[in-house]
């Protein structure tokens, strides 16, 4: 929004455009069926005052006169009732618009109605009640842009003032109050309906700001949390979301006595890998060995546990199942075939495995122990293995 004079200039994007006659037909549909519902009871009441005061002959021109622009209304407000029926149920992709358009068609119809009306009341009363009525209705009920209001406004009030003579008996001067009035109530319905149009749109583009501020603060939360629980070079979970993970482990584990598979996954001689190769590369088969992991995890959760270790958790598995889950994360590894220090060999890890109920930190460490200490076997048995306790 940008600031000119007393107002702020208020500038809408496509999207937020869209965004917004949406919600402005949200409401019309809403709402609009109660006012027109109290002019269709009106107009009912009309049209039956006039044929009984009439005795059903309708036998005078202004009682025909009044009588037609009492069945008019009615039937523009059933009219206009139907097409908004009709148009809440838009077809799929169809683009917003149509139930706006239907209610500026609906105010005109209903302003110029009043002025008609009110006119030809003059014959016999100065009264301009309906004129007034209908004209600040339009203004405090309807959403209008400029571009309607003011030729709506403007329009009718020349149309008052100069259908006057036209109608009423009597000097110009007489008619001073009726000239005062209308040309009162029509600025006053200017002021309102750019108050409305202009609040309406400013309070909606204010939500649409604090709708992007608070999509900022979620995404820029998100990233924190996700650099908090994650391993900045593979992008694996860290030990600060183990800690998190494990209570959650501890609580399932009471309540279903489940077994949880641990494996320690440590990468063989990555010392000389990193002497060889350099850091770069190092840092490389770090990525390349994680991802390979990580893609034999359908169920359970892979952590980068220090330097060149990584853990694997796997809630919920079954003993004889161990030795074969270490296989498999073993096989995706070594198929990697990454060039290893030595010449002729290819990168590989040893796992220790272990498996048993973790109901609390006491049951989680001796687990860890387990599988530390089968990795170590298998580190001492020759690498490249997976062991278990």
């Amino acid at each position: 929004m940008r600031k000119i004079g007393i107002v702020q200039k208020i500038i809408f994007t496509p999207e937020e455009e869209e965004r917004f006659q949406r919600s402005v037909e949200r409401q019309i549909r809403r709402f609009l069926w109660i006012p027109v519902g109290i002019l269709i009871l009106f107009q009912i009441f009309n049209i039956l005052h006039a044929l009984i005061y009439t005795e059903f002959r309708l036998d005078t021109v202004p009682s025909r006169v009044y009588f037609c622009m009492y069945a008019l209304m009615l039937t523009a407000s059933l009219l206009a009732v139907g097409m908004l029926y009709v148009f809440s149920r838009p077809a799929a992709g169809e683009r917003t618009g149509r139930i706006l358009r239907l209610q500026y068609v609906f105010v005109v119809f209903l302003v110029a109605w009043s002025v008609a009306v009110t006119l030809y009341d003059q014959r016999v009363s100065d009264n301009i009640s309906v004129y007034l009525v209908m004209v600040m209705s339009a203004a405090v009920l309807a959403y209008l842009p400029p571009g309607v209001f003011l030729p709506l406004y403007l329009l009718s009030e020349a149309f008052m003032i100069a259908g006057m003579p036209l109608f009423s008996s009597g000097q110009a001067g007489d008619h001073f109050g009726f000239y005062v009035n209308s040309a009162g109530m029509t600025l006053t319905s200017l002021f309102v309906s750019f108050y409305r149009y202009y609040s309406q749109r400013r309070d909606f583009k204010n939500r649409c700001i604090i709708e992007e501020k608070n999509q900022e603060i979620m995404e820029k939360s998100a990233e924190l949390d996700f650099i908090a629980n994650h391993d900045s070079l593979t992008g694996l979970l860290n030990r600060r979301f183990l800690i998190g993970f494990l209570h959650r482990i501890y609580q399932d584990s009471r309540q279903n006595q489940f077994l949880l598979g641990v494996y320690m996954i440590d990468i063989d001689n990555f010392k000389n890998y990193n002497d060889c190769y350099g850091h770069v590369m190092g840092d490389e088969c770090l990525r390349r060995i994680a991802d390979a992991l990580g893609l034999q995890m359908d169920t359970g959760k892979l952590f980068r546990y220090g330097g060149e270790e990584f853990l694997v958790l796997k809630p919920d598995v079954r003993r004889e199942d161990c030795d074969r889950i270490g296989e498999e994360l073993r096989r995706c590894v070594e198929a990697l075939k990454i060039k290893a220090a030595d010449p002729g060999k290819v990168v590989t890890v040893s796992i220790g495995f272990s498996c048993g109920e973790a109901r609390d930190e006491k049951g989680w460490e001796s687990l860890l122990k387990k599988a530390d200490s089968a990795l170590y076997h298998a580190k001492r048995s020759g690498k490249n293995q997976v062991s278990g306790l």
